[in-house]
C-alpha cells in the first residue's frame, strides 16, 4: 500500500466551556498596582475581536486589558486597581467569563 492518502475531517460542535480562572496571588492591591487574570478553558480557543472581561468589583472594564493566550487553553487579561485597596476573592472571580461572544474554539 504505497502512496495511500486518508483525508479526516473533525466536526466539532461543542462551543469551549469555561472551567476555572487561574488564580491569582491572594493578597492586598493598591490603586494604581496591575493584576492578572487568566481564563482557563476546556479546549484551544481563538480569540476575536478582543475579548474583555465584564464588570469585576473593584476593577473597571475600562482598565481591562486582553494580553494574549489564542491557540492556548487560557485567555490572559491585565487589569488596574482603581479604588485604594483591593483584595483579591478568587471565589468571586471564578464566575467572571469574557464577554461579547468573542471566544471560539479553533475548529469555528
Amino acid at each position: 500500500m504505497r502512496n495511500v492518502r486518508f483525508n479526516v475531517r473533525v466536526i466539532d460542535t461543542k462551543e469551549p466551556a469555561q472551567i476555572g480562572l487561574a488564580p491569582m496571588a491572594e493578597g492586598q492591591y493598591r490603586r494604581g498596582d496591575t493584576i492578572t487574570l487568566s481564563v482557563v478553558y476546556d479546549e484551544i480557543v481563538a480569540n476575536r475581536n478582543n475579548a474583555s472581561l465584564g464588570s469585576i468589583s473593584g476593577l473597571s472594564p475600562a482598565n481591562v486589558t486582553y494580553r494574549g493566550g489564542e491557540g492556548t487553553n487560557m485567555l490572559t487579561f491585565t487589569a488596574t486597581v482603581n479604588q485604594d485597596s483591593y483584595e483579591v476573592d478568587n471565589i468571586a472571580l471564578m464566575a467572571q467569563k469574557p464577554i461579547g461572544q468573542t471566544v471560539y474554539d479553533m475548529a469555528s
